[in-house]
């Protein structure tokens, strides 16, 4: 039943066979496919929703409806059901942006706005959006999500807003390019000819010319006012008199009017009425327990087809709607009734519609009729779902309107209440709130368990790891099995926090565990996060191909959380790593692009860093500059975390020693923390001052420097840093067997994943070093790879390695002397060497060939491949 109730928000209101026909409107509403906006707006009564409905049934155009209520305040809920208004055009429509509506906390509108609008610009043929009732909406944020959508609405696509006063909508811009269609209250009233066949053949009253136009002048033509008048002379017995008594439109000839109305109706009925007024929507079995009756069906379509302001919402005829100001009006007179019958017809909607499944149907009743209590534990019982949902403000409303004795009084409700103020930034009162909770909660493990895990985002928030960890161990140990949604948080922040310690290892383990809990509850926002920090997870600890390989499978999904941003971005990484260009410039543009669409300043700011190193590595210094700048802007404008501010700064201090700049490379240093990196896969290994160290000459204090950092890394399990820490250190030791130790643990560890960049971006240096690893037998095809890369000669081909002892770099240039046919002083001469030193060389090759002589060492040379 909550998918039934969930289209009589999505389908429009049926049109009712017998109508006035209204061509000239009908045609002016149908210029609406050369503009963008259509803008019905009068006030009630005027026959907007009846227009709108008329046209599109001669229009021939597929349609969306959305009717709004004051329930759909929530950012996230308009959202939803606006996507599910869509979806009836086009089941495709919105698919992406009801999965980011499911992330805690959701991203931002315009980004989900803007994946919504991709997917309408796809459709080939043209369609409308209908918005009914939009003046019920006061959340500034819709206006602004929907003034977005407005402004880029793609050309198939067009907009009616029906509403009793001009949205807050770029309006003026739209006049100015004439893409907004107006149809103003004067457009809807009626003319006298066309009042005259609406009271003839809809409200099947005949009255002479005279008092029609009467009737006319008097309602000004405004279509509620005269079927009010048509059902008030229903059994009149002096109509003419009636017509002449008629004063005007003001609150008190309503009342009259509405007086009139109901006592044309039966007892029974001006009962059934009154006290069924409370409801948004009807439906017979719900009216039956509210009015105490058995026979709400019957009831309801005799006012149906007795015009007896009551709108079938489907058509199977099982909701209903009483028209707007007549329920208005019916409300009002209820009140007479006394406050406590009015609360209690809300307590029994609230028990119908809590029987029936409608959970925030059932806590809306609850909160009118005052039943605290009640009310109390309907949204104990619905938060989670509701959260889940992404509705924060939904929550937030409930939990305001409640008192705070009542709040207060119950634990679970403080952390319940806490979590939709943190998810909105209400860091101070949620903090308060959960103070609240724990020192109530006593003995219940429940409330104190999701006591912790809420505990978690606040930790976070503060870049607290360690109080991460232990609020979430203490989450996980007090939780019971069945409280899939607050373990998973616990789970899941455990690991983010391992991470943001460099305990890889365990927020490996902590990690896999909140994927598999976030697989059985359903919950894909959760385990999407939770993989994409696995994945960098796993390429910190060396294993690459296994990050690639799961990152290509989430961008893969057809997800578009913003998260995507970052799964770009380090799949953009990773293919830097191997010095693919292509693939790491599609993937970094990629994350730019959705992050520069409203993903999010975090996923923004990361991107331009990650713009900078490339263009560096390709040699683009302005570019990378460039690049550096637009961070700059970008952090101008936003407050970016300490860390990330400290992260492009190391990267800056690159930048520097690349254009030579020692000075501004040390002042820029002296900034960096100790442990701060600039690599998105050893951000917690700082080899900042060893790069500064080594490129001012000072070799062994790098060397020392390095040394520290190897050791941390090895004993953290940190793969990908140790290797590059190896690599730097090689460069700065002058010890030559603690040099080929540190390159060939960093080829060996490198190889199976195909490391290049951590190699290459070390540069010439290492040429020397590379080469003699792979005479060792070194992996010497890989270390061709990386010389190439570098714009190095290669090594030796791999038969050099077959050799018990390779020749040395300066034995290689001797040998390709004596294949020219040098003497041994020619030799000397050309090589600026002894002649001793010559004869020893040779000595050596004739030793290391197994050559008795030239012309051996020659041959034996050429068949290993050293010519």
């Amino acid at each position: 039943m909550t998918t039934e109730l969930l289209h009589t928000k999505t389908a429009a209101p049926l049109v009712r066979a017998v109508l006035v026909p209204r061509p000239q409107l009908i045609a002016r509403l149908g210029e609406i496919r050369e503009r963008r906006l259509a803008i019905v707006c009068a006030g009630a009564g005027c026959g907007k929703t009846t227009l709108v409905g008329q046209w599109l049934r001669t229009a021939r155009l597929p349609f969306a409806w959305l009717s709004v209520d004051e329930g759909d305040n929530d950012p996230v809920r308009f959202m939803a059901y606006l996507v599910a208004a869509l979806q009836r055009v086009d089941v495709t429509f919105g698919q992406a942006a009801q999965s980011m509506l499911q992330s805690l906390p959701p991203p931002s509108p315009q980004f989900i706005t803007t994946s919504l609008l991709n997917d309408l610009a796809a459709t080939t043929g043209p369609f409308v959006l209908v918005i009914d009732d939009y003046h019920l909406i006061r959340t500034l944020a819709i206006h602004e999500q929907l003034a977005y959508f407005v402004e880029h609405l793609p050309e198939p696509a067009h907009l009616v807003v029906i509403s009793r006063e001009d949205p807050p909508l770029p309006l003026a811009r739209l006049r100015a390019s004439d893409q907004v269609l107006e149809v103003r209250q004067d457009d809807l009233a009626f003319t006298q000819v066309e009042a005259a066949d609406f009271l003839r053949r809809v409200m099947r009253l005949e009255l002479s010319a005279g008092d029609v136009a009467t009737l006319h002048r008097r309602t000004e033509g405004w279509i509620a006012g005269l079927q009010l008048a048509a059902l008030s002379l229903r059994g009149c017995a002096d109509r003419h008199r009636f017509v002449r008594s008629f004063a005007g439109r003001n609150r008190f000839v309503l009342d009259y009017l509405v007086q009139e109305v109901l006592q044309r109706q039966t007892a029974e009925v001006q009962a059934f009425l009154l006290r069924t007024s409370i409801l948004g929507r009807l439906c017979a079995s719900l009216c039956d327990q509210v009015a105490g009756r058995r026979d709400s069906v019957q009831l309801l379509h005799g006012l149906e087809q007795a015009n007896v302001f009551t709108v079938a919402l489907d058509e199977a005829g099982y909701w209903f709607r009483y028209h707007h100001l007549f329920a208005d009006l019916l409300r009002h007179r209820l009140q007479v009734a006394g406050q406590e019958d009015v609360n209690a017809l809300h307590n029994r909607a609230s028990e119908w519609f809590a029987a029936n499944g409608f959970a925030a149907e059932a806590v809306h009743h609850a909160l009118a009729a005052g039943n605290w209590q009640r009310a109390a534990k309907l949204i104990e019982r619905a938060h989670a779902l509701v959260l889940q949902q992404g509705e924060c403000a939904t929550l937030n409303g409930w939990f305001r309107q409640l008192p705070e004795e009542v709040l207060h009084a119950n634990p679970a409700l403080c952390q319940a209440y806490a979590l939709p103020l943190l998810l909105t930034g209400q860091r101070q009162a949620a903090e308060s709130l959960l103070d609240r909770a724990e020192a109530q909660a006593g003995d219940n493990p429940r409330v104190a368990g999701a006591v912790a895990a809420a505990r978690t985002f606040l930790a976070e928030a503060r870049g607290d790891a360690p109080a991460m960890i232990a609020q979430a161990e203490r989450a996980l140990a007090l939780l019971p099995q069945d409280d899939a949604s607050n373990r998973n948080t616990a789970a899941a922040s455990r690991g983010r926090a391992y991470w943001l310690s460099g305990c890889l290892a365990e927020a490996e383990v902590a990690l896999r565990e909140a994927v598999r809990m976030a697989r059985r509850s359903d919950c894909h926002h959760a385990r999407f996060v939770d993989e994409m920090v696995l994945a960098r997870i796993m390429a910190a600890r060396g294993r690459l191909r296994q990050a690639a390989e799961a990152l290509d499978q989430l961008a893969a999904e057809g997800f578009h959380f913003p998260l995507l941003a970052q799964v770009h971005l380090i799949l953009s990484f990773l293919h830097y790593e191997w010095n693919d260009w292509e693939k790491c410039e599609r993937h970094l543009s990629q994350s730019l692009a959705i992050s520069l669409r409203g993903a999010g300043n975090d996923y923004l700011e990361a991107s331009y860093r990650m713009q900078a190193r490339l263009r560096l590595a390709q040699g683009d210094l302005p570019a990378a500059l460039a690049a550096i700048e637009r961070w700059h802007q970008l952090a101008r404008e936003y407050d970016v975390p300490a860390r990330s501010r400290a992260q492009c700064t190391a990267l800056q201090v690159q930048i520097a020693l690349a254009q030579g700049d020692l000075a501004l490379a040390e002042r820029l240093a002296e900034t960096v923390g100790e442990n701060v990196e600039s690599h998105l896969f050893y951000p917690f290994l700082g080899l900042t001052k060893a790069r500064l160290l080594l490129a001012q000459g000072e070799k062994a204090a790098a060397a020392a420097e390095l040394r520290g950092r190897v050791e941390r890394a090895a004993s953290a399990g940190w793969t990908y840093g140790l290797l590059a820490a190896r690599v730097l250190l090689a460069v700065a030791s002058e010890e030559p067997e603690e040099r080929m130790d540190c390159l060939v643990k960093a080829l060996r560890a490198g190889q199976p994943e195909g490391f290049l960049r951590t190699f290459v971006d070390v540069g010439t240096p290492l040429v020397p070093l590379l080469r003699q690893a792979a005479l060792q037998g070194a992996a010497p095809e890989y270390v061709g790879r990386i010389l190439a890369a570098i714009g190095a000669e290669a090594p030796l081909p791999a038969g050099a390695a077959a050799l018990p002892e390779p020749p040395s770099e300066r034995e290689l240039e001797v040998l390709r002397l004596l294949a020219a046919g040098l003497s041994n002083q020619q030799i000397a001469d050309s090589l600026a060497i002894s002649l001793g030193t010559a004869k020893t060389h040779v000595h050596n090759l004739y030793g290391k060939l197994a050559a008795r002589n030239r012309a051996e060492v020659v041959s034996r040379a050429t068949a290993l491949g050293l010519l």
